[in-house]
C-alpha cells in the first residue's frame, strides 16, 4: 500500500516515479514468487506423504461475492494449486 500511495503522488514522467514504478513491480514479483513457492512447498509434501488426496470443487464465484473473504479466497491461488497437486501425483 505505502508504494503504490508513493507512486500515485508522483509526477507522471519523472523520473522518482520510474523508480518508484520499478521498486512497486518488484514488490508484487516478490509477493508473487513467496505465493508461487508456499503452494510448492505444500503440493510437495502432499504428494510425497499421501497416497490418497481428495480435493472438493468449490464454487470460487459464490465465495468472491463475500467482500469479506474475497481479498483472501482471491490470493490464495485454488486453481494453481490444484494443477501442481494434479501434477505431481
Amino acid at each position: 500500500k505505502r508504494l503504490q500511495r508513493s507512486v500515485s503522488k508522483k509526477q507522471k514522467g519523472s523520473n522518482n516515479r520510474k523508480k518508484a514504478v520499478s521498486k512497486l513491480a518488484k514488490m508484487h514479483a516478490r509477493i508473487a514468487n513467496i505465493r508461487k513457492d508456499a503452494i510448492h512447498k505444500l503440493t510437495n509434501y502432499l504428494a510425497k506423504n499421501h497416497s490418497e488426496i481428495k480435493i472438493e470443487d468449490l464454487s470460487v464465484k459464490s465465495f468472491l461475492k463475500n467482500h469479506k473473504l474475497a481479498g483472501a479466497i482471491a490470493d490464495c491461488g485454488m486453481y494453481e494449486f490444484r494443477r501442481q497437486l494434479e501434477y505431481k501425483t
